[in-house]
């Protein structure tokens, strides 16, 4: 609430600073309303925006951009064009003649109108992508111009119907086309993805990483294990043979297992079975069809051949009466069944080994040939489905449907300028005129590169604001009972009870905060500028101090502009300069204005000042003048004109700056505290002077 009276009373003084530009821009609004008031005729404006509703657009969109390049540009669907060559959805040329025409037949207040006064009073405008038209007729006759705005709509709504029934059926046309190529095309790529899933394994094509490798090597390890068994059979057979070559001859055994056409015709029923199992494995699960009824041939023709080796054993026992001899001839025979079935699975892996390794070879270009049909069918699909989808919605399209038109807002007056009196519009100007006189004010303000509020002072540099000193004038501090005005550069002296006084209350208490961290006994008091306040502030602050009870000295270290003995009214005979000169004693120098607050002015202007400031004397006397006092307060020059604050600030505890709202410019603030803090020394904050009152 108190930034925006503060923001408020800133107006109210830019406005007086700029009055010239100001009541010059005032004066001729109000000068350019009264002219536009006597020139206002009696004028209607019928005002109507319409839609166009047609499907056209979406089909021709569904049929794909991509299959539109495709086709030839003979073939491509486009909107009926008129004789003329021009494009029938737009405004046809002659559209609003033939309403001039019509309208001025009803003898409704366009007779004095020619074509082209006509046309100057229309507006139509077409925006394509919302597929709206704004129509609007400005006349001296609502009535005329409302059937004008309504005749352009019907004739509007006569001219759509006519173009999309033509539209529709060409775009069947091409619908069905397009339908027809897709159905074609998808069969054809269902087709070859179907041959090329029946001559390879799905597995293979698929890409299932080192499918084809693991095959190869488990039918290696199944080869490998198989000749093993092989050997270790012959093993036994020799051994067999051994045993029995007394008693039965070497193709005795041989004749009976492998001689009968029975035995042999079984042997190999069961390759062939056991090869057609390996390779319909691959293709098909353990529950498929097809795989259980290969198990169950392959399970009847092994117990074929055991009732066979049965039968033969029965027959060489009997032969030979002989219990040892049928036993190790029953092994035998065993034995050689068993190298059989072993070396006929041995063939069979051979072969699906050649195969996997041939499929191997060719397996990335097959890979490569059935992603891109299964990819061409997924889109050859897609295409189809999406062709068919807009052939059913065109073939239950009707003509009811066509071409309607939205009415989005209704033919009505928009503005009737008749309705706008001289003196409602010479009003206007005159509120008008205030406001750009109000922005003018303004844009000239923000040209102003000083600080306008306290905001903009604490965040330059970033620093803490200490306090708010408010504006304050002799004409504003009265005490009831006197009827002279305090002097504001001593009003925390003169009205030490007064509402203004708490501004310094405050900096006090925010510089007793920083005092509990660390001791602050003697602080400098600067300005990035000359005439920003900082006297004045010191001179109130160390008044208010002394109320506190405590011992105040105020050092004016100021030798170009030397203010402290002005606002305490007291001589400059003897100050600074000459205690630091040991001219005199410091008990002869120091002046009491007031009770527990000593000043030392700043004595007798010296050429070589600095070397003062940098001299034992200096040090001295700071040490001195610390253990006297509770607080010291060192008013120095601004930092633009002079360094002294460098030398000077080396004896204290803490700088303090002050600032002047509408008075300090950013850019000497923010050099300020730069050159503060390049000299190390500590800046306990800003205080903001000025503030303007609440």
């Amino acid at each position: 609430m108190n930034q925006s009276k503060k923001s408020w009373h800133q107006y109210w003084l830019a406005l007086k600073y700029y009055k010239s530009p100001a009541i010059a821009i005032f004066l001729s609004t109000i000068i350019l309303a009264i002219t536009a008031a006597l020139k206002i005729e009696r004028t209607y404006t019928v005002n109507s925006i319409i839609q166009l509703e047609s499907p056209n657009q979406e089909i021709i969109d569904a049929l794909g951009q991509e299959e539109a390049d495709k086709s030839n540009n003979s073939e491509n669907i486009e909107p009926e064009t008129s004789e003329t060559g021009e494009i029938s959805e737009e405004p046809a040329a002659n559209l609003p003649k033939q309403v001039f025409e019509q309208v001025q037949a009803t003898d409704n207040g366009l007779e004095d109108l020619d074509y082209n006064q006509f046309a100057e009073n229309l507006e139509i405008k077409n925006d394509s992508l919302s597929d709206t038209i704004e129509i609007t007729y400005s006349g001296k006759d609502i009535d005329s111009s409302k059937l004008v705005v309504n005749s352009l709509i019907e004739s509007y709504r006569e001219q759509q119907a006519q173009t999309e029934i033509s539209n529709v059926e060409k775009i069947k046309d091409k619908v069905n086309q397009q339908l027809t190529v897709a159905d074609k095309n998808a069969t054809e790529i269902a087709n070859k993805l179907k041959a090329l899933l029946t001559k390879y394994d799905r597995n293979i094509l698929e890409s299932k990483p080192d499918y084809l490798t693991n095959k190869i090597k488990e039918l290696e390890e199944k080869i490998a294990a198989a000749k093993s068994k092989i050997k270790e059979v012959d093993d036994e057979i020799a051994g067999l043979k051994t045993k029995l070559g007394l008693n039965l001859s070497p193709n005795a055994i041989a004749g009976e297992v492998s001689d009968s056409p029975e035995q042999q015709q079984l042997l190999e029923k069961l390759q062939e079975v056991e090869t057609q199992l390996i390779i319909e494995g691959a293709r098909f699960n353990s529950q498929s069809p097809v795989i259980i009824n290969l198990e169950a041939e392959k399970a009847k023709l092994e117990a074929q051949i055991k009732d066979q080796n049965i039968a033969t054993q029965q027959y060489v026992s009997v032969n030979q009466n002989n219990n040892s001899i049928a036993e190790n001839t029953e092994k035998l025979v065993g034995y050689e069944a068993e190298k059989k079935s072993l070396s006929a699975k041995v063939a069979s892996w051979e072969i699906d080994k050649a195969r996997y390794q041939k499929d191997n070879a060719i397996a990335p270009e097959v890979q490569q040939q059935y992603q891109e049909l299964v990819s061409k069918n997924k889109r050859a699909k897609e295409k189809y489905n999406k062709l068919l989808t807009k052939a059913q919605q065109l073939d239950i399209f009707s003509e009811d449907n066509i071409a309607q038109i939205k009415i989005i807002t209704p033919p009505q007056v928009k503005k009737s300028l008749a309705s706008w009196n001289k003196e409602i519009i010479a009003a206007s100007g005159v509120g008008l005129g205030f406001m750009l006189a109000f922005v003018a004010v303004l844009i000239l303000e923000k040209r102003n590169p000083t600080l306008k509020n306290i905001a903009e002072i604490g965040e330059v540099g970033n620093s803490k604001v200490l306090g708010e000193i408010p504006n304050l004038r002799k004409s504003d501090f009265h005490i009831s009972h006197r009827c002279d005005p305090v002097d504001p550069e001593r009003f925390v002296l003169e009205a030490p009870y007064s509402v203004a006084c708490e501004s310094y209350k405050i900096v006090y208490d925010n510089l007793a905060q920083i005092s509990s961290n660390q001791v602050i006994k003697t602080i400098t008091v600067t300005s990035s500028n000359t005439a920003e306040g900082k006297s004045t502030f010191i001179a109130n602050l160390a008044a208010l101090t002394t109320q506190l009870g405590k011992k105040v000295l105020i050092i004016d270290t100021n030798l170009h502009t030397p203010k402290q003995k002005a606002i305490w009214r007291i001589d400059n005979n003897l100050g600074l300069t000459d205690i630091l000169k040991k001219d005199v004693e410091f008990d002869n120098v120091v002046q009491a204005p007031s009770l527990n607050l000593n000043v030392i002015t700043a004595g007798s202007m010296v050429e070589d000042y600095l070397s003062l400031w940098q001299s034992e004397s200096m040090k001295e006397f700071m040490l001195h003048v610390r253990e006297k006092y509770d607080l010291i307060l060192l008013d120095t020059s601004a930092v633009d004109l002079s360094t002294d604050i460098l030398n000077i600030s080396q004896f204290t505890d803490g700088i303090i700056l002050v600032g002047r709202i509408g008075f300090t410019n950013p850019h000497k603030l923010l050099e300020a505290q730069e050159l503060i803090k390049a000299s190390n020394q500590e800046l306990l904050g800003i205080v903001v002077n000025d503030k303007f009152k609440s």
